[in-house]
């Protein structure tokens, strides 16, 4: 039995999608593409206290102000697994010189993994066969990462002048 007119169509659609899905293991590409996006936070969140130190000058202040962003925007990082992530972040803040080399390289890996599975399960959804070499795969996913942060710079420093020439009162 079919469904008439644009019902049908739509049911048609739907259940064309969910089986493309299914055959492209939609439920498992996804989990690795997550799974490498949430292992990036925790570098990222030790460079921003390393980094965050040195421009404020006050490490406790850099302390105090990632875990405030942490608790509000990711409550399941501030105490996970019996570990404290204040005093991983006061141990970040002592050596920041060795956890900020640390956090970039992890970040660098982790950052290239999620673009280089993202690159895979869209490969994967449109059927492309072809495939790029580690090497190859792992320099485009750096070459990514770096523009999108270079991108995440400009906007943020758009954003701040803006909120600065708002401030501003002749």
């Amino acid at each position: 039995m079919r469904l008439p007119g644009r019902v049908g169509r739509t049911f048609e659609f739907l259940r064309t999608v969910f089986s493309e899905y299914s055959q492209d293991n939609g439920n498992l590409v996804a989990a690795a593409v997550s799974f490498y996006a949430f292992l990036s936070l925790i570098p990222l969140i030790l460079l921003a206290v390393a980094i965050g130190s040195y421009f404020l000058g006050s490490p406790r202040h850099a302390e105090d102000l990632i875990l405030s962003l942490v608790r509000r925007n990711a409550p399941a990082l501030t105490v996970q697994g019996g570990i404290d992530i204040r005093r991983v972040v006061e141990q970040v803040v002592l050596g920041r010189g060795v956890a900020t080399g640390f956090s970039l390289i992890t970040l660098l890996w982790t950052g290239t993994s999620v673009i280089a599975n993202f690159e895979n399960a869209i490969n994967l959804a449109w059927n492309v066969g072809q495939k790029r070499g580690f090497v190859r795969q792992r320099l485009l996913s750096l070459g990514l990462l770096l523009m999108m942060g270079g991108l995440l710079g400009v906007s943020l420093g758009i954003t701040a002048a803006m909120k600065a020439i708002r401030g501003f009162h002749l």
